[in-house]
């Protein structure tokens, strides 16, 4: 009796000191990023509450949903609030982050908040959602939570773009320079759309006298009034100064026209920056530099034909 007494406690002693189940529960879970601006690049903080006690040597799995980047050379982890538990990154992808806890366990049912750093927003767009796992020392899976909810992220005004005709002289076929500053990063693969008012005529092929932007880069004609230059080679880093010229834009006649947009998307066209009151252009007539009307008779009183001929300007810049 007395042994069977023992084996019964011992048994319980061993239940109550065993590793978590594998079937304990993430029970909260969340992951905010310190801006909801389009391609903005700061902290995420992740909070996170478990069934189970998280030990020394287990690890927390953030996933982030598409359009996140992380960085592998420059994300960092730090704990926050006060707590002795410490945590550093075993693994970095630039979609997902995993933190190892270093120092004293987490207790089943806290609330650990910690932050990574150097995280890149999408574009302008309502994200899928996160998704959390908590794993042990081992690598197996405690749970997985991939419901956390994602986040809306807004575009917000582009504060530097210009687009300049070459030439302000009236039917002229040249180029335009565009200028522009973004505040936020541009990765490979993003766009910068240009559009001109609808007095012009475009029908650009090619960039020219691209500075900041990598060689690779492409233009692409979207509409007679509409340019699409896609970022190649290397990303644009927040900052910095990019200006290209584009060929083959007719301008009109005489005349103060519209404004002008240049706005800044991810691949699928979501929106990072806009400027879309770049201001007009007054553009200009010029003398026709040969010009003669002559009769064909010059004889008094007569009816007849009269031969007119011109030379126009030059057709391109």
């Amino acid at each position: 009796m007395a042994r069977r007494a023992l084996r019964a406690a011992l048994f319980a002693f061993l239940v109550a000191c065993r590793a978590p189940s594998v079937d304990a529960a993430i029970t909260t879970g969340t992951v905010t990023p310190a801006s909801l601006l389009a391609g903005a690049q700061g902290d995420v903080t992740v909070s996170i509450s478990s069934d189970a006690t998280l030990d020394v040597g287990a690890a927390i799995v953030v996933a982030f949903p598409v359009g996140f980047q992380l960085s592998t050379t420059s994300t960092t982890v730090s704990v926050a609030g006060s707590t002795s538990t410490s945590l550093s990154l075993s693994s970095i992808t630039t979609t997902s982050a995993t933190a190892t806890i270093g120092s004293q366990a987490i207790p089943s049912g806290d609330v650990f908040t910690f932050v990574l750093s150097n995280v890149l927003n999408p574009a302008a767009s309502t994200t899928g959602a996160f998704t959390l796992e908590t794993q042990t020392s081992s690598g197996t899976t405690i749970d997985t939570k991939s419901d956390v909810p994602g986040v809306t992220l807004t575009s917000t005004t582009l504060a530097t773009a210009s687009v300049v005709p070459d030439s302000l002289d009236a039917g002229v076929v040249g180029t335009a320079t565009v200028a522009l500053t973004p505040g936020v990063q541009l990765p490979i693969g993003s766009q910068i759309v240009v559009t001109f008012p609808t007095e012009f005529a475009v029908s650009s092929t090619a960039l020219s006298s691209v500075s900041n932007l990598h060689a690779s880069s492409t233009l692409t004609l979207v509409s007679s009034t509409v340019v699409q230059v896609t970022v190649a080679g290397t990303a644009v880093a927040a900052g910095t100064s990019v200006s290209f010229k584009v060929n083959n834009v007719r301008n009109p006649g005489a005349t103060t026209t519209g404004t002008f947009s240049v706005v800044t998307t991810d691949s699928s066209a979501n929106m990072y920056e806009s400027k879309t009151d770049i201001a007009a252009v007054t553009l200009s007539s010029t003398t026709l530099a040969t010009a003669s009307v002559v009769p064909d008779s010059l004889d008094a009183g007569v009816v007849g034909t009269a031969t007119v001929a011109l030379t126009p300007g030059r057709p391109k810049v």
